[in-house]
């Protein structure tokens, strides 16, 4: 039963990691993304920074030792697009931000080596 449980982790962390590439490569070739930038007050080559940071962190969340690190990258950059669609009153857009850092932040509780049952939990419990 657990080889099902850690077959049903990875495949969510694999469907995730799929849609933050995605995200990430729509934001190079769509050009009405840097324009979204632009009127949301950011600077030019930011769009570009969030999609490659994006398209990175959605692929660490494929290595088992970088689950984590990614998950918490991808909370990040959730957050500010959700703080974004808040202040500019997109409220269609925020659902979307809203349920990808749900799914970014329980990708970061349940695997990794901070995740549940990973190297430095059994760690732990060898000290105590």
């Amino acid at each position: 039963m657990r080889r099902f449980g850690r077959l049903g982790l990875w495949l969510c962390h694999a469907a995730l990691a799929l849609m933050f590439l995605f995200a990430g490569v729509a934001k190079f070739a769509s050009p009405a993304r840097p324009r979204m930038f632009a009127r949301w007050g950011y600077p030019d080559h930011f769009c570009i920074v969030i999609g490659v940071v994006g398209v990175a962190a959605g692929l660490a969340l494929l290595v088992p030792s970088a689950t984590a690190p990614a998950a918490l990258v991808l909370i990040v950059i959730m957050i500010g697009a959700g703080l974004t669609h808040i202040v500019h009153a997109e409220l269609q857009r925020l659902r979307k931000s809203s349920s990808c850092l749900c799914c970014s932040s329980s990708s970061r509780t349940g695997g990794g080596p901070l995740g549940r049952g990973g190297r430095w939990v059994r760690q732990v419990r060898l000290v105590r």
